[in-house]
């Protein structure tokens, strides 16, 4: 009958993830550094994006609570209808650069996004065509 196994009779390395974890690490290594940079342009981009919204919120709550006193400083109907049509007027404007500011700091989001994935794209690219191997067989 067989005993128990002894530390010398097993077969294999004594560590598996030692020698599996190295060049796993490696393999995955230029997709880890690329979602890295990737996060990083996505945080900067809705980082400005919030900042963007958020003074565009504050702006329009100021022009928006302080119409009620406003209009209460009218003394006739005709200021009163100039001041709603100075509102309108200022609120279209501003809802309309608010729009354009926020889709260009979107497009550009998405730009440095890319621009990003493509460059590493480009040097796994070029470390795989330098590896060595010929396609001329």
């Amino acid at each position: 009958m067989e005993g128990p196994m002894r530390e010398s009779d097993q077969r294999g390395p004594k560590n598996p993830q030692a020698l599996l974890g190295q060049p796993l690490l490696e393999m995955q290594r230029p997709t880890l550094e690329a979602v890295a940079e990737v996060s990083g342009k996505l945080y900067e981009g809705i980082a400005a994006m919030n900042k963007e919204w958020t003074s565009f919120i504050n702006r329009r709550l100021k022009e928006d609570l302080g119409m009620p006193e406003q209009l209460a400083a009218c003394a006739t109907t005709e200021e009163m209808f100039r001041t709603c049509a100075d509102y309108v007027r200022t609120a279209w404007t501003d809802y309309q650069s608010g729009l354009e500011q926020m889709s260009r700091l979107n497009s550009s989001l998405a730009q440095q996004t890319l621009s990003a994935l493509q460059s590493h794209v480009n040097r796994a690219v070029t470390r795989g065509s330098g590896d060595g191997r010929r396609d001329d067989a």
